[in-house]
């Protein structure tokens, strides 16, 4: 944030009568103020002169003198030391002013009182803070600001200031439209083109404030006309931009919870089904460089047979978190959920790692498959719920469980959870099953199965069952007289093979059905 010459020219202008400067040097930032004596002069140097020639009509900024391409100022010999103390002052004070904003955007993180320092020091009638919603956050108007009152087509009076403030179209579109952020995707300050001449003799600008392509708010201010605002709009520009880093750091720890970071605390919300904010969401991934598409697994730590209160379970959390500490981690319901962004650069041994925790720390983990959207986590934190469930149900010696190796455990308990097995089997095969049960020792079902599972393969079959070819063929022929089947239908060799599936009984082994 430096002062340019346009800038300084702006605010000397009421003290000094001073003409227009060249622009194209407008741009030239002023890191010192020296008293004009002759010889070479140094770049980004205002130099103070004095002569005899000096116009009657007071002091005046010109282009230097022969040699030179530097910004000067003119003065009487007796004015100039009442000159330099007035530059000297304004420097200081700039000088104050910029230290101030600096301290306010990055240590206080304080929006509203950076708005009421730019009252202090730039020449500004007002100027307003809006959030994402256009309601107002911070306002301040200068002493001498004259709000006029416009009658309206209904009768009633609108404030000047009202009208510029409070734009309800854009309020509108904000709430219609899904590409709103895009759309208000401008750089730098902008006049406020829809009322560019709302206040008496002023100017409207606006600046809007993102986070990545979030769209934060707008930080909408009114100068004095003062002809070319070329140089306070440069100080305003570097102005805002201390506003926005403000708004961005409230932005992204305004959801901050017990210390949680944001990423962390949207992926708590969404574990527990808590409605989020899409956008806000989507904004949150770019600041930490995720992306919702990224390659995404969750895995879910529960003691081993032991019950363990809140807060031990919270021990246990910031435990891993300093052994996994690119990992996102939250505690609900007893448990510890983890979520790995296998496309960002994790944990090295992240595996080993997690094993050794589980083992010294009496836990086991449940992991669900891979998945590629961020926002689809509640129903992978239910895969890995599931995992640790079945996985522990069928050899409790294990400390890890995959979702994958036991997703058909999932359908068979989904499936018995309602109706027993036997409600489940085609028609024929529960006639068959009843055969069996009234004639001991048929084996018919058994029979079956195993040509089912040996894919119609009658001598693959035959050797399973210990039993001649013949003696195969001939329950296969009585089975066909009991209950028709039709192995070439698709659909029913699948209800056959579940319902098998379905069934406690040892049909592989030998046992009776």
């Amino acid at each position: 944030m430096e002062i340019t010459c346009l800038a300084l020219y702006a605010f000397l202008k009421e003290k000094l009568q001073i003409e227009e400067p060249d622009p194209k040097l407008a741009d030239k930032e002023i890191h010192q103020i020296l008293l004009y004596t002759g010889g070479s002069c140094r770049e980004h140097v205002l130099y103070l002169v004095t002569g005899e020639d000096f116009p009657e009509e007071g002091m005046m900024i010109q282009i230097g003198g022969e040699k030179t391409g530097r910004w000067m100022i003119r003065c009487a010999e007796g004015e100039k030391y009442s000159v330099v103390s007035c530059i000297l002052e304004l420097f200081q004070n700039f000088l104050r002013w910029r230290e101030q904003c600096v301290l306010l955007a990055e240590r206080d993180h304080d929006p509203e009182m950076l708005l009421k320092l730019a009252m202090e020091f730039l020449p500004l009638d007002s100027v307003a803070l809006f959030d994402r919603d256009y309601g107002i956050q911070a306002e301040y108007m200068s002493e001498g600001f004259v709000i006029e009152e416009l009658d309206m087509e209904d009768g009633s009076r609108l404030q000047h200031n009202e009208k510029v403030m409070d734009n309800s179209a854009m309020q509108a579109l904000y709430k219609n439209d899904p590409d709103f952020d895009r759309t208000f995707r401008t750089c730098g300050i902008c006049l406020y083109l829809p009322y560019s001449m709302p206040v008496p003799g002023g100017c409207v600008y606006y600046c809007n404030l993102f986070q990545e392509d979030f769209y934060l708010g707008r930080l909408v201010f009114s100068l004095k006309e003062r002809g070319d605002n070329r140089g306070i709009l440069k100080l305003a520009e570097a102005f805002c931009s201390q506003v926005e880093s403000c708004c961005q750091y409230i932005f992204l720890h305004r959801n901050k919870e017990n210390h949680a970071e944001p990423l962390e605390e949207l992926y708590k919300r969404l574990i527990k089904t808590e409605e989020v904010d899409l956008q806000n969401a989507e904004a949150v991934l770019a600041a930490y460089k995720w992306k919702r598409k990224n390659c995404y697994q969750i895995f879910c730590l529960a003691p081993n047979g032991y019950f363990h209160s809140d807060q031990t379970i919270a021990y246990y959390l910031e435990q891993l978190r300093g052994i996994l500490p690119s990992v996102l981690l939250t505690q609900t319901e007893g448990k510890i959920y983890g979520l790995q962004n296998r496309d960002m650069q994790t944990e090295p041994e992240f595996h080993q790692k997690l094993v050794h925790f589980l083992r010294e720390n009496l836990f086991k983990a449940g992991f669900s498959n891979v998945f590629r959207d961020f926002f689809e986590a509640y129903r992978y934190r239910c895969q890995a719920e599931d995992a640790l469930s079945l996985g522990n149900e069928k050899d409790a010696s294990i400390w890890r469980y995959d979702f994958a190796d036991y997703s058909f455990d999932y359908v068979r308990r989904q499936c018995l959870r309602q109706y027993p097995a036997a409600e489940l089997c085609p028609g024929n095969l529960r006639t068959l099953m009843e055969y069996d049960r009234q004639h001991p020792g048929s084996e018919l079902t058994r029979t079956l199965y195993q040509y089912y599972i040996s894919q119609f393969n009658g001598q693959l079959a035959a050797d399973r069952l210990f039993i001649h070819r013949t003696t195969f063929f001939y329950r296969l022929n009585k089975i066909r007289k009991i209950a028709s089947f039709h192995p070439e239908n698709p659909k029913e060799t699948a209800q056959i093979l579940l319902a098998f599936q379905l069934m406690d009984a040892p049909l592989d082994k030998g046992g009776k059905t």
